[in-house]
């Protein structure tokens, strides 16, 4: 008897919508459980990049910080800003000349030269060739 109790409420309406309401909660349960974890790992891997880029800016500053303690750069500011020399060196100050007077300045200095190399490529480049091989080897 007891047996046909239990499948009669095996076999009953009411007990297959609960048993349904209940199937239906877990499941909405284990949905919203895994977009929670979904969105933690996306979390996650954001704030890793975070930590990279946190770190590779730390290690650029420690070298930063590295080589403004460094006697080179206190060295070099000193030659920059206040004109440091040491004994035996020579200051040479070179004059800047606009761009168009330069290559003005090229071309007549070229043309009066009587090369012929003016055919084969631009003065400039040739110029700047012939005046190194006549620094070198003297012309």
């Amino acid at each position: 008897m007891k047996s046909k109790s239990v499948s009669s409420v095996h076999s009953s309406k009411i007990f297959f919508f609960a048993l349904s309401a209940v199937l239906v909660f877990l499941g909405w349960k284990f949905i919203g459980i895994t977009s929670q974890n979904i969105e933690s790992q996306s979390d996650i891997s954001s704030l890793r990049t975070q930590l990279e880029e946190m770190q590779s800016r730390q290690e650029n500053l420690k070298r930063m910080e590295n080589f403004f303690k460094s006697d080179f750069f206190a060295e070099r500011e000193a030659r920059m800003k206040f004109g440091l020399q040491k004994k035996e060196e020579r200051m040479v100050i070179l004059k800047e000349e606009p761009l168009s007077s330069l290559n003005e300045k090229n071309n007549t200095e070229f043309k009066s030269n009587g090369n012929d190399e003016s055919k084969k490529s631009s003065p400039g480049v040739t110029l700047n060739r012939s005046r190194w091989w006549d620094y070198f080897f003297g012309n």
